[in-house]
């Protein structure tokens, strides 16, 4: 099977269900997007935020609910920190994602940054 690159449309719309997936756990207004309007991209990834209009009521940094939703050019999506509004941290986080993950495949994108990724593809 040939990995074929993906849109930044359906990059969006595989986020987006994918963070409905994940998140639904937790009371969200189905008003609202469950993404953040803008995002971040480098040659090789996307990065999206939650909406922080969403307010998740858990303590705990670590979980889904907190963190960042990174989808490389093939489809493979994982969870990242989030540093949402930290431009330093997102700068060094995106250099990181473009310097280990260069134009690669779903499998070797998930072994880079471990278990927590998922692919779609």
């Amino acid at each position: 099977m040939i990995n074929m690159e993906i849109s930044y449309d359906e990059a969006r719309i595989r986020v987006e269900q994918y963070a409905h997936r994940e998140l639904s756990k937790f009371e969200i207004d189905p008003m609202l997007s469950i993404l953040e309007e803008g995002c971040l991209e480098n040659s090789v990834c996307w990065l999206f935020f939650r909406n922080r209009k969403i307010n998740i009521e858990a303590s705990d940094e670590k979980l889904v609910a907190h963190c960042a939703f990174a989808i490389n050019r093939f489809g493979a999506i994982l969870h990242v920190q989030d540093n949402f509004g930290n431009e330093s941290a997102l700068r060094k986080q995106m250099e990181q994602l473009e310097k280990y993950c260069p134009e690669t495949t779903p499998k070797k994108f998930r072994m880079i940054w471990g278990a927590p990724a998922r692919s779609n593809v």
